[in-house]
């Protein structure tokens, strides 16, 4: 009896296993059922990960809008990093940034404005994304790479459509004998040629970039190195006297602004966007500039003609974000990194900003002067802006070229003086510049 019940229970068992076997199997429910599991997971773990604040700071307030919206992006992939963004105005960034970074208080991320801060940033060489992106060399020192360049700036002359068209000016100089007549031209019509002002004394380097280029294009490959440590001169060289000699030229010549020593930034896109200049000898990003001001006014653009020869332009890696040595989070600055580095987002970044793209894979849509600005960029040869490549003196160079255009000293005074303002301000700052 008890071998048939027990019989009897095995058979039932069999059938019950045989019914469920022979059911069809809902695959796509348990694979949901999975994916789900796993998205639930995935946001679970995000949202339990330790808070991390990233602290940024940044010299060019026009890319406010753009990062907070590459932060925000990041924010919800990564809910636990919040990117805190601060601007000091521009003319106190590099003081305010020095000051933090020497005090061991640096931003986990800043814009490396010159090589001045290659001891203080964590080297980048060794990222992904570093073999997509194209000339870098201001933003390298002694073999690191800095930061990420996000804009590539080059220095043209940009004019006006409307006023040239006006004053019946077809052909763009070729050589500067050339470019001399066209201001003289715009001269006697009571234009001024060229809006410049030396107020606030970057806007001064963008110029004096341009006319150092037979300079700039003939010096060894190290120069800044040994310009730092004091192992070079600029009185070294006939070619930077010649640029300096060419700049007293221009202004003793009136094809600046009546009292160009006073105006200032603002002043040097307006006069252009409204026509009361023909040219700017200025930055690539001069068009967004002027589109702000004055939405109608259109821009050229043509390459200036240094007389060198060589046909060169000034051109530089400018805006950029650099990771601090000294961040506690250096794992999330770099992840952080690598999403900016994104192809969507440089793309974004380009487009919003209208500067021209510093990665190979990246091809914005550009305005009509841009497009000229890329192809003069293709046509000639770039070589690194004067004024990025030497640290605080460059605005030294600013108040000797005042004095150089009120009579106080000649172009080679100007020179030698510069030269030792170079060699006292590396004395000052051992702490930067020491080998």
């Amino acid at each position: 009896m008890k071998k048939s019940v027990c019989f009897l229970v095995v058979i039932s068992m069999l059938l019950t296993l045989l019914a469920a076997c022979g059911q069809p199997k809902d695959s796509s429910k348990d694979q949901t059922t999975a994916k789900t599991t796993t998205a639930v997971k995935e946001t679970t773990k995000k949202e339990e990960a330790k808070p991390v604040t990233i602290k940024a700071m940044f010299w060019a307030q026009e890319t406010k809008d753009q990062f907070q919206k590459l932060s925000d992006d990041y924010k919800v992939k990564n809910p636990n990093v919040t990117i805190e963004w601060e601007y000091p105005p521009n003319s106190d960034y590099k003081k305010i940034l020095s000051t933090r970074v020497l005090s061991g208080e640096s931003p986990d991320i800043f814009g490396a404005i010159d090589s001045s801060f290659y001891k203080y940033v964590r080297p980048l060489d060794d990222q992904a994304w570093r073999s997509r992106a194209l000339s870098t060399s201001n933003l390298s020192m002694k073999g690191q790479l800095m930061g990420v360049p996000l804009t590539y700036a080059a220095l043209v002359v940009y004019y006006n459509t409307k006023v040239f068209a006006d004053a019946g000016v077809t052909v763009m100089p070729k050589t500067y004998d050339e470019f001399l007549a066209l201001c003289e031209s715009f001269k006697t019509k009571k234009i001024t040629p060229i809006a410049f002002g030396m107020k606030d004394s970057f806007v001064h380097n963008t110029i004096i970039a341009q006319l150092e280029q037979a300079f700039s294009a003939k010096i060894p490959d190290n120069f800044y190195e040994q310009l730092y440590f004091g192992k070079d001169k600029l009185a070294n060289y006939p070619e930077f006297l010649s640029g300096m000699q060419r700049y007293l030229e221009l202004y003793n010549k009136g094809y600046f602004p009546e009292g160009s020593i006073g105006l200032d930034y603002n002043s040097v896109f307006t006069m252009l966007a409204n026509g009361k200049a023909a040219m700017c000898i200025h930055g690539s990003w001069l068009p967004g500039f002027v589109a702000g001001i004055n939405k109608d006014a259109e821009l050229g653009a043509f390459a200036f003609p240094d007389g060198s020869g060589t046909s060169s332009i000034a051109a530089v890696n400018d805006w950029n974000i650099a990771c601090s040595k000294d961040t506690k989070i250096e794992k999330d600055v770099l992840a952080f990194f690598d999403f900016v580095t994104e192809k969507e987002n440089l793309v974004y970044l380009s487009e919003a900003w209208q500067q021209l793209p510093t990665f190979k894979d990246v091809e914005p849509k550009m305005t009509p002067v841009m497009v000229e600005t890329m192809n003069i960029v293709k046509n000639y040869k770039n070589t690194p802006c004067f004024y990025v490549d030497v640290p605080d003196p460059n605005y030294e160079l600013a108040k000797l070229c005042q004095e150089m255009f009120l009579g106080k000293k000649t172009p080679q005074q100007a020179v030698e003086a510069f030269d030792q303002v170079c060699q006292q301000y590396k004395d000052s700052k051992k702490a930067l510049y020491e080998e």
